[in-house]
């Protein structure tokens, strides 16, 4: 189960943190893109997971704040573990959102098929 945190808590560690709800089972899902881009956001992530909440961080678009969120989560659980408590139950997810890269791939290679003069190359 998620529970979504509002994108007017972009900028709100507290908030995103006070919105998580009391299951171990339940994570928080951060905002889209920009909410979990923010500082506030990837602190809430290293925050969480260092409290053993499980969090969903949902469609990141550049391959830095990936690795901020991915950094943000190694942290929480090297507190956590550092804390003595159990980290084999932590289990959260971080979505790199494909669909824009894809994109601009695509059109890259329409436009590389397009100056191509090889028929082969062409019909790929």
């Amino acid at each position: 189960m998620s529970l979504e945190v509002s994108p007017l808590l972009a900028n709100d560690t507290a908030g995103r943190c006070r919105r998580r709800g009391g299951s171990e089972n339940r994570g928080p899902r951060e905002p889209h893109g920009q909410g979990a881009g923010t500082p506030e956001g990837i602190e809430a992530v290293r925050q969480l997971i260092s409290e053993g909440i499980n969090v969903n961080v949902t469609l990141l678009f550049s391959r830095e704040v990936y690795e901020q969120v991915a950094n943000a989560y190694i942290e929480g659980l090297t507190a956590r573990a550092a804390s003595g408590a159990d980290v084999s139950r932590i289990a959260s997810v971080a979505s790199f959102f494909v669909s824009r890269i894809d994109s601009k791939l695509d059109a890259q290679i329409t436009n590389q098929l397009k100056a191509a003069t090889d028929p082969i190359r062409r019909a790929a």
